[in-house]
Parts: structure tokens; sequence; C-alpha cells
């Protein structure tokens, strides 16, 4: 599955970061084998589904009482390491331009809301 293209592509990586380390004279300064490692534990517990409802629970939490952002429950009995079930919400992605255009959307506000949310998350 995906887990092992990952594998491969991250030993890929550390090889590179080793290569990088050793002959580039920042090479030390910079720790790509420290970047390299980061990097693989990220993207394995972004496959980790479990993790994920986990993570969306602690947002939902966050943004309780907050009109800036909706997060959908999660359906934690049908919930597994590859399966994620939570609730379906009827809204216009934000990437639909023309529709929320349409919707007289203020742009400006949606915006500065987003970066709120962004900040509020970190």
């Amino acid at each position: 599955g995906i887990e092992a293209v990952i594998e491969q592509d991250c030993r890929l990586l550390l090889g590179i970061a080793h290569v990088i380390e050793r002959y580039l004279p920042d090479g030390r300064r910079l720790r790509p084998l420290e970047v390299a490692r980061d990097y693989r534990t990220t993207i394995l517990d972004e496959l980790s589904l479990q993790r994920e409802a986990a993570n969306t629970v602690t947002l939902r939490r966050n943004f309780e009482n907050s009109a800036l952002l909706y997060v959908p429950e999660i359906y934690w009995p049908y919930c597994r390491e590859q399966v994620l079930v939570m609730e379906r919400i009827y809204a216009t992605p934000v990437t639909d331009v023309k529709t929320l255009e349409a919707a007289g959307t203020n742009f400006k506000i949606l915006a500065e809301r987003g970066v709120e949310i962004f900040f509020t998350q970190v």
C-alpha cells in the first residue's frame, strides 16, 4: 500500500540527507538528517486516521463556541486506523470562487477569518 511507497521515498530522502550532510559545506548546519526524520514521522502520522480523528475532535472542541469555523463531528464507533467517518457538511468550498461571488461573499473578511482560524489552531 501507500505505506510501503512512503517508506521507500523516506529511505531515499534519508540517503540524500546523508550525502548533503557529509559533502556540502553547510550540510551539518542545515541538519538534513533531522529534517528528513521529522518529515518521515509527520507523514506517517498523517496516515493514521485514528490520529486524524482525534485531532479533529480537538479542533472541534477548540472552535465549539466560535462562529468562525464549524468542525464536523467524528463518529467513533465506525472509525478505524484506515477508516474515518464524520458528519457530512453541506457548504460551498472556499475554492468555488464563482459561487462565493454570486452569494455576495466579502473576500477580505473571508481572508481575515481564515488567518484568524489558522493562528487559533497554531
